[in-house]
This record gives structure tokens, sequence and C-alpha cells, in this order.
């Protein structure tokens, strides 16, 4: 992204700020109203959360989005993966004729590395989340086994498969760069 996009991104985003916090806490406060009043809540292990016999409520407001959001992500970065792998392709070769194929080929393979390393978020993201879907599909159908909790356990590592994601990706990013995105980031603040 250039500087300036980065720049009307992040003026867009300051613009909107309250509808986007107002949306979000409208959908959350909205949808545990809805689950209150049709199924209501009971205590679930360590947590208040839908009684086992609302099937319905749990898929429509907990389950049917999270499921949703895994296909979607799946789908985007499939996309997104074989879109850029092909332009890197059809690059590469255009640019041999032009150029000498060693800088080339140093160019191609930085390239194709960071193509791959967009695979590492997604890869992690539907392994860790596997577990918990085929938990609540067992649930859903056969009801709760050990081995399905078992599964859903993977999906506390999410968050901390997050935030190392982060550390590697952003925090070595700016190390790198000295903190220049910080730095442009308070710069179209003021």
């Amino acid at each position: 992204m250039s500087g300036s996009n980065a720049q009307n991104a992040v003026h867009l985003v300051n613009k909107y700020i309250y509808l986007i916090i107002g949306l979000i806490w409208g959908v959350s406060f909205s949808t545990a109203l809805v689950g209150y009043f049709f199924a209501g809540y009971a205590w679930t292990g360590t947590w208040c959360w839908f009684p086992e016999q609302a099937l319905y409520p749990r898929y429509f407001l907990t389950h049917g989005p999270r499921i949703l959001i895994f296909l979607i992500i799946i789908v985007t970065y499939t996309s997104l993966f074989i879109k850029l792998k092909r332009e890197v392709t059809s690059k590469g070769s255009e640019k041999r004729e032009i150029k000498s194929f060693e800088s080339t080929h140093e160019t191609s393979s930085q390239v194709n590395k960071t193509v791959n390393k967009m695979l590492i978020f997604p890869a992690i993201y539907v392994l860790l989340w596997s577990g918990g879907m085929v938990n609540r599909l067992l649930d859903a159908t056969t009801g709760a086994t050990d081995i399905s909790r078992f599964l859903q356990g993977f999906t506390q590592f999410i968050p901390f498969a997050d935030s190392i994601l982060y550390a590697a990706v952003i925090g070595l990013k700016k190390i790198k760069i000295g903190d220049s995105t910080t730095n442009e980031f308070k710069s179209s603040q003021a």
C-alpha cells in the first residue's frame, strides 16, 4: 500500500471510528439479547451460554457466523494466492527476456517467498479452527464426545498464534524499517 493510500485509509477509519465501534458493539449486544430472549442462558462449564436443547440459536447466532468467516477466509486466501502466483509466474517470464537471469531469479524468488509466507496465517487459522468446527458438527449430530471436546481445546491457541504471527510479521518489519510505519501513522493523524 502506498503512503497516500495508507493515509486515506487511516483518515477514513478515523472519520467513521464511532460508527465502526457502534456497529461492533451493536451486533454483539443485539445477538446477545436475541439469544437471551429466544433461548435463554444456562451454565455450561465455566461460563454461561445457550442450553444444550437450544440448537438453532447456537448455530444461527454463534456457530453459523464462525463457520461463514472460516469459509470466507479459506476462499479469500486461496483465490488471492492463486492470483498472485499466476501474476508472479507471468511477470517472471516477461522480465527474463529483458534482464539477466540472475537478477530476475533473485527477484522472483523473493516474491515467491513473500507469496508463500502469506499462507502462514490462513494455514494456522484453519488448523486451529478445524478442531472446533469438527466439535460443533459432532455436537450437533451425535452429541459431545471426549474426542470432540479435546479437539475444541485447540481453538484456545488462536490468540496465542495471532500474537506470534503479529510479532513475526509486523514486529520484525518495524525493526527492519526503523519503525517508519508507526511514524507514518502518527503523522497522518496530525
